[in-house]
């Protein structure tokens, strides 16, 4: 479905839906009052969202002023453009080839790192969570549509496991949002005359370099480490994963979920 060029729908009144009802709220006493209410409402909105808008640029501010990490934008990445051309495979449903190609975007430590000016604590890299997350929605996705349209009884929500339950895609859903929204991809898409819309493939971006981005953080994923967690973690790693994990319990049901170091 082409969601960028679906129309909106246009809604007209239902043949015979006007009823006596509708008249008696048009006396103009009624209208006095609901004038008066509606005022009322305004009001009291306004300084509920003033004080919320004040509340929540306070609380942005302390956020970001008691990070320990710094942004970032200071790492030695060089940049190049690039036109993005699809690629079947990351959108296919899981399996070892599909999986072994999201495994290999990924730092042996799955993103994470210690680095004594833009990390000086255990973390990792906000890209690789969000490809992390990207990767759950796309396995939701198939083992959800794998389930619809193999198995007769409904899915028993009970039985996903935590990295597919609905907090853990919500979770996802809106870091993604505001990962989109904080970094804006601003590269102008042209229409596809014949389609009414566009692809997204084909257009130029300006893209940092991947492989380098790669490069450094492998410098760093294990600084800092006592010899005993790096044997754990690159143990952690020749068992199949990628330095990656989800929380379960507590965090899980308070949609607190982390893409594991």
């Amino acid at each position: 479905m082409d969601l960028l060029n679906t129309q909106k729908p246009r809604y007209a009144r239902v043949e015979g839906s006007t009823s006596s009802i509708s008249q008696q709220w048009n006396t103009p006493l009624v209208k006095q009052i609901m004038i008066f209410l509606s005022v009322l409402l305004a009001c009291i909105l306004s300084f509920t969202a003033g004080r919320y808008t004040s509340s929540g640029r306070n609380a942005s501010i302390s956020s970001s002023s008691s990070s320990s990490i710094n942004p970032g934008y200071g790492i030695p990445i060089s940049t190049h453009k690039h036109p993005f051309t699809y690629n079947r495979t990351f959108g296919s449903p899981p399996n070892a080839s599909t999986n072994a190609a999201w495994a290999a975007l990924f730092p042996e430590q799955g993103g994470y790192l210690t680095h004594p000016t833009y990390a000086p604590t255990r973390s990792a890299l906000s890209v690789f969570h969000q490809l992390h997350c990207l990767d759950g929605l796309r396995t939701a996705l198939w083992t959800i549509y794998d389930h619809a349209t193999t198995q007769t009884a409904l899915l028993d929500p009970a039985s996903l496991p935590d990295h597919l339950a609905p907090p853990h895609m919500r979770h996802c859903i809106d870091l993604l949002r505001q990962s989109l929204m904080c970094n804006p991809d601003l590269a102008a898409e042209r229409v596809n005359v014949r389609l009414g819309g566009v692809t997204g493939f084909g257009t130029m971006h300006v893209c940092r370099d991947w492989e380098e981005l790669v490069g450094f953080v492998a410098q760093w994923e294990y600084y800092g480490l006592s010899a005993e967690e790096v044997a754990r973690k690159k143990e952690r790693v020749g068992m199949g994963g990628h330095g990656g994990g989800h929380d379960t319990g507590e965090h899980a049901a308070s949609e607190e979920h982390h893409h594991g170091s």
